[in-house]
């Protein structure tokens, strides 16, 4: 099982930059499973990875 890690982010750059999406395909091979955590989502409690 792969750990999961959170890239924090706010809403207005929710989509991932080409360097964050190498970041996590890095993270990716070396087992992490690297998702963001919007953290001013009202919705999403702190310390919840989405997906």
């Amino acid at each position: 099982m792969m750990k999961r890690v959170a890239l924090a982010t706010c809403r207005e750059f929710a989509e991932l930059t080409a360097d964050e999406k190498l970041l996590t395909e890095s993270l990716r091979e070396l087992g992490f499973d690297a998702q963001p955590l919007i953290w001013d989502k009202p919705c999403q409690p702190p310390g919840e990875v989405a997906g």
